[in-house]
């Protein structure tokens, strides 16, 4: 089921996670675990890539969704998000990529 502009615009303001009834699919490598990027990220191959952008085109997707109100990418450019979500993978290696991305959104709104 897709979500709509204003849900999404919701979802993106509520929290670091999305509400337990939110109605949406996530796929792609945001499933994967933070422990995962983290591991990916030490040792660059072509997965490292892929989950890199998934994480990129994530949070330029919130962006374009949200805009103007929430731009969480406003400023910033990429080395300095991967850096963002290598810290927060090495601190929650539990956590799923999709997690970090939501996290991102909560503390960069604008």
């Amino acid at each position: 089921m897709r979500l709509g502009r204003g849900g999404l615009i919701l979802l993106v303001g509520m929290s670091a996670a999305p509400p337990a009834s939110a109605n949406f699919n996530l796929i792609g490598a945001g499933l994967a675990s933070c422990g995962t990027w983290t591991q990916n990220r030490k040792r660059p191959t072509l997965d490292t890539k892929q989950i890199e952008q998934w994480m990129l085109g994530f949070l330029s997707g919130a962006g374009y969704i949200g805009a103007p109100k929430y731009d969480p990418l406003n400023g910033l450019d990429a080395p300095a998000v991967l850096a963002w979500v290598d810290n927060f993978c090495a601190a929650n290696p539990l956590k799923s990529i999709s997690d970090a991305g939501y996290s991102f959104i909560d503390t960069h709104p604008k």
